[in-house]
């Protein structure tokens, strides 16, 4: 009797085997096997693809962010020297013209310009009184060596203290034009302005004076106080034109401030002479103690 596959319905001998599952386990090998050469290809090229254009994208992208970079930089670049030109313009226009420059800064209303005068007049300051400190030290020879006083602490203190004058003077003008004017309305701008007036005016007297002072200490210290006096006549001057003040109550206001403002200067005269006493005591009290060690 024959017999038949139970699966796929061959029929089959006696002691046969049908061989269809065989068959198709291959055929679904083949398949697979097949559609894995077929995808792996198209992943191959699809990531290549992508990279490329995440690559590009980025160094645009970068490429993008340095050219940016580069025209800050540059324009930064070139615009320091511009700005610093001009200021160097605007120093020396107030050196030759000092009353229309100081009007000009007034008239614009911003306190910049008269705050970056003013640390010009300090850095002027600093100058004149290290060669100051400097004669000071050769005058004084091997002593010198031995007191080891404190230069910079000195240059320093003077420096911050005549800033702190030219700001009284300035501010006591605006006060005193309260005073004698009841009718003006003053404001501060031109009285900052005439604050770095008198600051890099007195600057340039302190550092003529330092460079005398090294040949002749006394004529350097009379350029000095010359030039810290017409400075401060100077900008009271060019404050009184800004505010068209008449010539009466302009001397008024000049005499208010120049009171006050002596008041001011002597006393912090007296302190650095004091702190200069005390450092010059405490310098002879080392030498003397290191001499009686020596003897010893």
């Amino acid at each position: 009797m024959a017999k038949f596959c139970n699966m796929c319905g061959k029929p089959l001998e006696e002691g046969e085997v049908c061989d269809c599952q065989n068959q198709v386990a291959e055929a679904a090998q083949t398949a697979d096997g097949s559609q894995g050469e077929y995808t792996a290809p198209s992943q191959a090229v699809t990531q290549p693809q992508n990279q490329g254009q995440f690559n590009q994208g980025q160094q645009q992208f970068n490429q993008g962010q340095f050219n940016s970079g580069a025209q800050f930089n540059a324009g930064q670049f070139n615009q320091g020297p511009s700005q610093a030109n001009a200021f160097v313009n605007k120093v020396l226009g107030i050196v030759k013209n000092p009353v229309e420059e100081i009007r000009n800064i007034a008239y614009s209303g911003n306190n910049t310009d008269s705050f970056i005068l003013l640390g010009v007049g300090a850095v002027l300051y600093i100058i004149g009184l290290a060669l100051a400190m400097l004669k000071l030290h050769l005058k004084l020879g091997d002593a010198a060596k031995e007191m080891k006083l404190p230069y910079v602490k000195y240059v320093i203190m003077i420096a911050i203290m005549m800033v702190i004058v030219d700001i009284i003077a300035g501010v006591m003008l605006f006060v005193g034009t309260k005073i004698v004017d009841k009718t003006a309305n003053p404001s501060m701008v031109p009285v900052w302005a005439v604050v770095g007036l008198k600051s890099v005016y007195k600057g340039i007297a302190v550092v003529a004076g330092g460079i005398v002072m090294l040949l002749l200490p006394w004529p350097g210290f009379a350029v000095m106080l010359a030039g810290a006096f017409v400075s401060f006549v100077l900008a009271a001057n060019a404050y009184c034109v800004i505010m068209q003040l008449d010539q009466v109550k302009s001397t008024y206001i000049q005499m208010i401030s120049v009171a006050v403002t002596v008041i001011i200067a002597m006393f912090c005269t007296y302190m650095v002479l004091e702190t200069a006493k005390d450092d010059i005591v405490n310098a002879a009290m080392s030498i003397a103690m290191s001499g009686l060690s020596k003897l010893r």
